[in-house]
C-alpha cells in the first residue's frame, strides 16, 4: 500500500514539474493612438522575446480586447488571433506594430486594453512547433 502511495506521488510530482516548463517566449502588448494626417487610429504594439534557443520562423498570438466597460471591441470574434512571419533569432526581442481599425468596431472609446495575451504556435527554422492552443501554459 505504501508503495501505491509513493508511485501516485511520484507520478504528481513528475506531473507538476512537466506542468511548469518554461516558456520558450516572453510577449506584451499595449494599445495607442496612431495619428496620421486628419486620422487617428489605434495602433497596438506587441514586444515578443524568443526565450529558446532556436531561430523562430513565425508565431501565432492570441488575444482578447476590451473597452472601458469590459465589453469586446472586436469585430464578429472573441478573441484576435494574428501571425506573424518575422524570424527571431535566440534571445532576440521583436516588436510589431498593428493597426486595429479592421479588427475593432467603429467606437469613440479612447481606452481599450489587452487581456489574456499569449503565443499558442511558434515554428522554428528547424521544422519543429511548439504548440499551447489555449494559453494554458502561460501560467
Amino acid at each position: 500500500m505504501k508503495r501505491f502511495f509513493l508511485l501516485i506521488f511520484v507520478f504528481e510530482l513528475m506531473g507538476f514539474l512537466c506542468a511548469r516548463e518554461k516558456l520558450p517566449y516572453a510577449i506584451s502588448g499595449m494599445v495607442n493612438e496612431n495619428e496620421e494626417g486628419l486620422s487617428e487610429q489605434k495602433k497596438m504594439e506587441l514586444s515578443f522575446d524568443n526565450l529558446s534557443k532556436k531561430e523562430i520562423s513565425s508565431f501565432t498570438t492570441v488575444m482578447f480586447v476590451f473597452d472601458q466597460e469590459g465589453n469586446s471591441v472586436l469585430k464578429n470574434k472573441n478573441s484576435l488571433v494574428l501571425k506573424f512571419e518575422e524570424r527571431v533569432l535566440p534571445g532576440e526581442n521583436l516588436t510589431v506594430s498593428v493597426l486595429l481599425d479592421s479588427y475593432v468596431y467603429d467606437t469613440e472609446d479612447e481606452y481599450y486594453e489587452i487581456e489574456y495575451l499569449y503565443v499558442s504556435i511558434i515554428e522554428y527554422c528547424d521544422g519543429s512547433y511548439w504548440y499551447d492552443p489555449f494559453g494554458l501554459k502561460r501560467f
